[in-house]
């Protein structure tokens, strides 16, 4: 809807207010309260319905609406004395007075079979807000189409069920019906008000242009309980295959949508005191360390999902990461003769399936266990069953990626990890993904190359000692023995205890050419050959 009070337009959609066409900075809480008296022109507003409105359980004081009822004044020209625009109703609230004209939008994407409903059917479906789901929820609110011709309006509808329909696929989300969403839609309220009536934490809105065999995507996530925009993006393609750039488009803005919240899920478990944590925040409390490589960092994942799993002894996904921890951490420690670590992550893993058959997650986490327990083509199998599920799952391309590196799959190993790094540019695991491909690329002999991304590796504040071991023998195959050396000092400095042994035991090669070749490399750049034992450390010490 677009409201317009004399040179004024104000955009529910784009959430903008310009003034003679000019656009005007104003806080997402003032144009909310803004939108609000616009809504309900006819009537009083009461304090504490702006309140329950905007700011639900958040307490905020009187003299922060009376600044926002003050900036609003200013922006729209008006003054407490004159009281033109807001008239201030002593002690009970405010009511919007001037004129306002309500403009044509621009074509708004229905569904295709809309049922007209009336305004107080309106109401009767949208009086009480839902109750928010433990999970992250959202809602697909209807795409806007700012083009002219019939072709684009159809690229919107399908663009915005294409994503409704991926994200829906993603059991750790809970998506509202676009039934719902469309009706909802349609009454013009404020993002804070939406939610509510969805019972839904985010919304994602949309603008398309389809013209000149180009297709322009403006893509918005808010944050509507808080009022902020938490993510935004812009797609412009040109297009030969319509159907395949929709799919493609659609895809990549799933993956960008999740990951979006997920962070923001993340971010708000940090904000809540531990004590008041629920099962989803305390694995989104958790899986911020998982990547990490420390013990501390993978004993502080640990601790919060056995909390979330304490709390839902169902929930499969923190099931799955109790499997990819567990792992972890006998990575970390570099317990070779430990099977209890690897049966234990196996376990967990096999939980996640159990609970719930959709989780990609729980099959991650099972092909990388696999792959630890030297059954690559058997990790391989599990992985795939994951990207079935979920074909946009980076982690999942990731460790794919990965066992094929080390299984002699170089072309199927080189293409998850580029696609993994495609869909996750800014991944905390990509320091294992450059590891991975300079191993193809070390297979290939471009020793060259495999030290490029080696080092890239190496560069991450997450790299550890199988890091610095593999940048090492990269060095050395190129003939740089010195610098080689430096990594291979940087290795031990963090394990004085790692060893080309080990580096073997728990990245296996099933190929023994480049088994060979590597660890020969980090022999020759002074890696031990064996791990040390107990005795050896202490009479070192002594």
């Amino acid at each position: 809807m677009i409201y317009q009070i004399k040179n004024i337009k104000i955009d529910t959609l784009k959430f903008n207010l310009c003034i003679d066409e000019k656009a005007i900075t104003i806080e997402p809480q003032a144009f909310d309260v803004l939108i609000h008296l616009i809504i309900h022109r006819n009537r009083l507003v009461s304090r504490q319905e702006i309140f329950d409105t905007i700011w639900g359980d958040k307490i905020v004081s009187d003299t922060s609406l009376s600044t926002y009822i003050k900036k609003l004044r200013q922006i729209l020209g008006d003054d407490g004395k004159q009281q033109r625009v807001i008239k201030t109703i002593h002690s009970r609230g405010f009511q919007f007075v001037a004129n306002v004209d309500e403009l044509k939008s621009p074509d708004i994407i229905s569904e295709p079979h809309d049922v007209k409903i009336n305004d107080d059917t309106y109401q009767k479906l949208c009086l009480k807000p839902l109750v928010l789901p433990d999970k992250p929820s959202l809602a697909i609110m209807n795409f806007v189409d700012l083009g002219s011709s019939e072709a684009g309006v159809f690229f919107a509808y399908g663009l915005m069920t294409d994503i409704n329909a991926t994200l829906s696929r993603l059991p750790n989300l809970f998506i509202s019906a676009r039934a719902s969403a469309s009706i909802v839609y349609r009454l013009s309220l404020t993002p804070a008000e939406t939610a509510k009536r969805l019972g839904v934490h985010y919304l994602v809105y949309g603008q398309t242009q389809y013209q000149d065999k180009r297709i322009k995507v403006t893509l918005t996530v808010v944050d509507a309980i808080n009022n902020t925009e938490i993510w935004a993006e812009h797609f412009d393609r040109s297009f030969d295959d319509l159907f395949q750039v929709q799919i493609d488009i659609a895809n990549a803005i799933a993956v960008a949508i999740d990951s979006a919240i997920e962070q923001k899920e993340i971010e708000r478990a940090f904000l809540i005191p531990t004590e008041d944590l629920s099962a989803w925040e305390n694995y989104h409390r958790g899986i911020w360390y998982i990547n990490k490589t420390t013990v501390k960092d993978q004993q502080q994942t640990q601790f919060f999902l056995n909390k979330a799993i304490s709390l839902d002894a169902r929930f499969s996904r923190a099931y799955a990461g109790l499997s990819y921890v567990s792992m972890s951490l006998k990575l970390l420690g570099m317990s070779i003769d430990n099977k209890e670590d690897t049966k234990k992550a196996y376990d967990y893993a096999k939980r996640s399936i159990d609970y719930c058959q959709s989780e990609s997650m729980g099959y991650m986490s099972l092909g990388r266990v696999s792959f630890f327990s030297h059954e690559p083509e058997r990790a391989l199998k599990y992985l795939d069953q994951g990207l079935q599920l979920n074909p946009n799952y980076s982690h999942c391309h990731a460790i794919k990626g990965i066992v094929s590196a080390h299984a002699g799959y170089t072309n199927q190993s080189l293409h998850h990890l580029e696609v993994a790094e495609r869909l996750s540019p800014f991944d905390t695991l990509l320091f294992a993904i450059k590891m991975a491909q300079a191993t193809s690329l070390i297979r290939q002999k471009k020793f060259t190359e495999a030290v490029e991304v080696s080092l890239q590796a190496s560069s991450y504040p997450n790299a550890f000692f199988s890091t610095y071991a593999i940048t090492a023998a990269c060095l050395q195959l190129k003939g740089d023995t010195t610098k080689a050396r430096e990594f291979v000092t940087k290795a031990l400095q963090m394990n004085p205890a790692y060893s080309v042994e080990a580096y073997m035991q728990f990245l296996p090669f099933s190929e023994e050419p480049t088994k060979l070749l590597i660890s020969n490399a980090m022999q020759e750049a002074g890696m031990p050959l064996m791990k040390k034992s107990f005795l050896d450390e202490v009479q070192t010490t002594l």
